[in-house]
């Protein structure tokens, strides 16, 4: 059994020898041509200077940082928190790496039909996947074992966890607000002035803007979602490893046992299934004659979900001898599916039909129309969510709940791989356009309009993992305190559930404005380049690209710092006025308001997107008529809900109690 306690080196070396061989494997792909090679360049290039530059602006704040965690936890916590950055912005910078430079190979490969294409976007997109959720183990396995080692117990051993986790929670917020402000103010702009001004095609070459797009499809989707939820994937299982240390750190000789590392564990099994997961579905690639998205889809999730719960099944009956933890693992599971399913259902179905159809009365009845499914799409993943939290609870207590969230994450290397998949497919239509390479076009419409359902399953997944993670946290957070209950007759308790409720609107309206102020610039620049330069129109010569790039960084590095220091420090504000049991009502307010904002956000923003995108296949008359202007304009709006205010949430309601929770010890001594 003791073997046990070296399954997450196994599966994290595991994970990352996959990853190399997708590497290399994606290196003998060919571009085809100089000019899809150019262009993909130009992307590639693009977003590698906004991850340095955002980086840059980061690193500040975490050195910052680090240095109050030494003065106010220690020097043990300043190294956890540092591995936590590094970890998180290296799996962040790879995935974004190899998809920029996976993109064009994906075009060449649509030339010669779809099996090729979605063998490469899905290979490109499982890079990401893997090296996320292989690091996130591995950095937490040696964190845990060389806090051990170094004699580390109670507050100090949690605090060297929830240091970690709070890490790699810094890089998600600047990830995902810059990465959002990025890529929405651009897409916006480009779509403003190319499609609905100029009347012409999405990712036409003459745009000024459709680089920047393209650029923010990788900085904002790959990138900032790859951080969201590698924060989300870590946080959990540091939630369910407090509750499960508890139970051992007054023991020693034990602390190290499978059973006080269960929740690492399992995770550990989520690799490996994902792993296996990837593997099927590469060979369902290879052995179909006519593979397709929705297929992929399928293979990948069922399997990986099964490959989870065999191996889980197996170490909890070598571990405990009985399924007494088993049940809460599985029930997330297919909590995980079922809103997979659920989310496939709002934003790739019937409801997208409606919303589409609503547009040959104009702009607002589509607009009414795709807002009351967002509102209507929120109910049923809440349903599951508050069914699977129950059921967990019933079953294993606090720690049930957090094993739970454990369970719901074993697929997440398989869901953040389908995710990815979503930028790599759009980059590579937009090159197809870029280059002329007419030919490819159909085959990358119909990778991104799936690309497009994956990423909104992706974009619930991330809603509801962080819903998960945040009440893990809670949930550790309220047992090192010792609050039982959040007793609503206390003022200060109930002050804080308010105040915590106010944190997501407040958040969503900076992140919104930022994305408007930056998109009337790129909006300006794009209108300003048609103005000065007729020939741009004629298609006679180059746009300046970089002009509105430049403004998409600019704006996208100065936007993100406000929130995320909002973020950051209100926990703090919090704890010192009002005390430590207000504290964990400000993180019950934020959770509960902050995930249906969220989810509301994600469905309305992607349904809108659909339709637009099914009126572009012709349904309606296609691309030209009123209803496709009405659902143009209706995308435009909901792209900065689904790509830039509702992720920012997600980030904001776990680094609010990873805050918490990691600072505890600052909290009791004052």
């Amino acid at each position: 059994m003791i073997s046990l306690i070296f399954l997450p080196i196994v599966s994290s070396i595991t994970g990352i020898l996959l990853v190399l061989f997708l590497i290399l494997d994606l290196k003998k792909k060919h571009f085809g041509s100089d000019k899809i090679r150019h262009f993909s360049e130009i992307i590639h290039k693009g977003a590698k200077k906004f991850l340095f530059e955002e980086y840059r602006v980061m690193s500040v704040v975490a050195v910052l940082l680090a240095i109050f965690i030494g003065f106010s936890l220690g020097y043990h916590v300043i190294l956890t928190f540092l591995a936590g950055c590094f970890l998180s912005a290296l799996a962040g910078y790879l995935g974004t790496s190899i998809a920029t430079r996976v993109n064009g190979k994906v075009t060449y490969a649509a030339t010669r039909g779809i099996k090729g294409a979605l063998d490469i976007a899905f290979s490109g997109g499982a890079v990401m996947g893997i090296i996320s959720t292989s690091l996130g183990v591995l950095g937490l396995f040696i964190v845990l074992y060389m806090a051990v080692i170094s004699g580390f117990r109670g507050l100090e051993l949690i605090t060297c966890l929830t240091g970690y986790s709070l890490g790699d929670s810094l890089v998600a917020i600047f990830a995902r607000i810059g990465g959002g402000i990025y890529t929405k103010s651009a897409d916006v702009g480009a779509d403003m002035v190319g499609k609905v001004e100029k009347g012409i095609p999405e990712d036409d070459p003459r745009n000024p803007g459709v680089i920047a797009d393209n650029v923010g499809d990788n900085v904002g989707d790959i990138n900032g979602m790859g951080s969201d939820v590698y924060q989300a994937f870590v946080d959990t299982i540091v939630s369910a490893l407090v509750l499960s240390l508890a139970l051992h750190m007054y023991e020693p000789d034990n602390l190290i046992h499978p059973s006080s590392i269960f929740p690492l564990l399992v995770a550990s099994i989520g690799v490996l299934s994902s792993v296996l997961g990837i593997l099927l579905t590469k060979l369902y690639l290879y052995i179909s004659l006519s593979p397709t998205p929705r297929g992929l889809m399928f293979i990948s999730i069922i399997s990986t979900t099964l490959c989870g719960i065999l191996g889980t099944t197996i170490i909890s009956y070598q571990i405990y001898g009985d399924i007494t933890y088993l049940i809460p693992i599985v029930t997330g599971l297919i909590t995980g599916v079922l809103i997979s399913i659920a989310t496939d259902y709002y934003t790739g179905r019937s409801p997208v039909r409606l919303i589409a159809l609503a547009g040959h009365s104009g702009t607002s009845t589509l607009i009414i129309t795709g807002l009351a499914v967002g509102f209507e799409s929120t109910v049923i993943p809440m349903l599951i969510l508050v069914s699977d939290i129950t059921i967990s609870y019933w079953l294993g207590g606090l720690y049930g709940v957090t094993l739970s969230g454990v369970g719901f994450l074993t697929t997440l290397g398989i869901v953040l791989s389908l995710n990815a998949f979503g930028p790599i497919a759009d980059n590579a239509g937009g090159i197809a356009e870029f280059s002329g390479t007419k030919e490819a076009r159909k085959v990358t419409d119909a990778l991104d309009s799936a690309g497009n359902t994956f990423a909104a399953i992706g974009r619930a997944f991330a809603v509801s993992v962080t819903a998960v993670a945040a009440i893990s946290l809670l949930t550790a957070y309220s047992s090192v305190i010792h609050v039982q209950c959040l007793d609503l007759k206390k003022l200060n308790i109930l002050s804080g559930m308010f105040l915590g409720g106010l944190m997501p609107p407040l958040l969503s309206s900076m992140a919104l404005k930022a994305v408007g102020k930056a998109a009337m610039k790129i909006v300006g620049e794009i209108r300003d380049q048609f103005h000065r330069i007729p020939e741009l129109f004629k298609g006679e010569i180059e746009p300046d690209y970089d002009a509105c790039i430049e403004i998409a960084e600019k704006e996208a590095l100065k936007g993100m710092i406000l929130p995320s220091l909002l973020a950051l420090i209100s926990p703090f504000i919090i704890a010192f006025l009002l005390g430590l049991e207000a504290l964990a009502g400000f993180i019950a307010g934020s959770i509960v308001v902050g995930i249906i904002f969220a989810l509301f956000m994600s469905a309305t923003g992607s349904s809108w997107d659909n339709a637009k995108k099914l009126i572009e296949s012709g349904f309606l008359g296609g691309k030209g008529t009123d209803p496709h202007k009405a659902s143009v304009i209706a995308d435009t709006v909901g792209d900065p809900l689904k790509d830039a205010a509702g992720p920012t949430l997600n980030i904001l309601i776990e680094l609010i109690a990873a805050v918490s929770l990691t600072f505890v010890p600052l909290f009791l001594s004052l």
